[in-house]
């Protein structure tokens, strides 16, 4: 048996698709909006190796753009966990538990479900993201906690408060 002996993580990263007023063009810019100034920076370095994205509710690649990162990540769901979901599904189609695990369509047809589900919130939230910030710009960062304690506090420590955003979990 093999144990183990070192420090283990539960390691976790999150995107960010941020909307500012106008392009980021200078440090000092974003600095009006993130802090501490060493986040502002690493913020500013990040955007400056970006095309950043008219928002537009006439632009279908606005929309796509948004709902992709949307759906790369970690969605809650009214129905509740994959658990609740499988319970659901046997309910529905009259199937043990064996039955579910023996056939493997049965979970085929549990992940296409969640993924149309996916797909309709990613699309709702995209588009009043659009229409909340109507003439802005859109930027996208991912930080995550394996890349140090600065990283993890950029995930975590609520960096991008002071700017519309969405947060999409990668846990």
């Amino acid at each position: 048996m093999k144990i183990k002996a070192d420090f283990i993580t539960n390691s976790s990263s999150s995107a960010f698709v941020v909307a500012f007023p106008e392009k980021v063009t200078e440090l000092r810019y974003v600095e009006q909006f993130i802090f501490p100034e060493w986040k502002a920076e690493i913020v500013y370095r990040d955007a400056k190796s970006q095309k950043p994205t008219l928002v537009s509710s006439q632009s279908k690649k606005c929309l796509k753009e948004i709902q992709d990162a949307l759906a790369s990540g970690y969605i809650e769901v009214l129905d509740g966990g994959y658990h609740e979901r499988e319970k659901k599904l046997m309910e529905r189609e009259g199937i043990t538990r064996k039955d579910l695990q023996e056939n493997p369509a049965w979970y085929q047809l549990l992940d296409r479900e969640q993924d149309i589900k996916r797909s309709k919130v990613a699309s709702e939230r995209a588009k009043d993201f659009i229409k909340a910030n109507e003439g802005s710009y859109i930027y996208h960062f991912q930080y995550g906690d394996e890349d140090g304690e600065k990283m993890s506090e950029m995930e975590h420590g609520d960096t991008f408060r002071n700017l519309s955003h969405l947060g999409i979990s990668h846990h």
